[in-house]
């Protein structure tokens, strides 16, 4: 998950995850931070950090696939990590009143709107960063330092 930090991971069939497994998943790509590991000479190694949105496109809710362990209780927290978007049967996200809605004329109008904005936000962010080299290499150094920071502050209260 550190490989998709910023980003969105969007799941499809989480039908095929085990049930005991959902769970801690759903834990561990919300919590932003990886398992805490030991070098071979004992000290602790950086652990993977990430910022992410997970979003499930899969048929089954998720608080309906964590029920299915029958060994544990489902926990509230499970349920805030990962957010059930109620979408109608049969009309997926438009919702069961659709007596105007033309659906060749909506998929047009997607691929329209995707073929002419594609890439343009990253574009943007290139031409800013190129104009602005100064400001944006200020920015990523101070940035590097405030993780450092909170990296070190976490490492001392967990060795602690």
């Amino acid at each position: 998950m550190a490989g998709a930090c910023d980003v969105g991971l969007v799941i499809d069939e989480i039908g095929q995850i085990d049930e005991r497994e959902l769970g801690a998943a759903l834990y561990m790509a919300a919590n932003g931070v990886g398992k805490q590991r030991m070098r071979a000479d004992a000290t602790l190694r950086e652990a993977y950090t990430w910022r992410l949105l997970v979003l499930s496109s899969g048929e089954d809710p998720i608080e309906a696939k964590l029920h299915q362990d029958k060994k544990r209780n489902v926990r509230a927290g499970q349920l805030a990590r990962m957010l059930d978007v109620p979408v109608s049967r049969d009309n997926g996200a438009f919702g069961d009143d659709l007596t105007d809605f033309d659906g060749g004329a909506f998929a047009a109008e997607c691929m329209r709107a995707a073929a002419s904005a594609y890439g343009m936000a990253w574009a943007g962010i290139c031409a800013e960063i190129v104009h602005n080299l100064a400001h944006a290499r200020r920015e990523c150094s101070e940035g590097r330092s405030a993780q450092r920071r909170r990296r070190l502050h976490w490492q001392d209260r967990v060795t602690a």
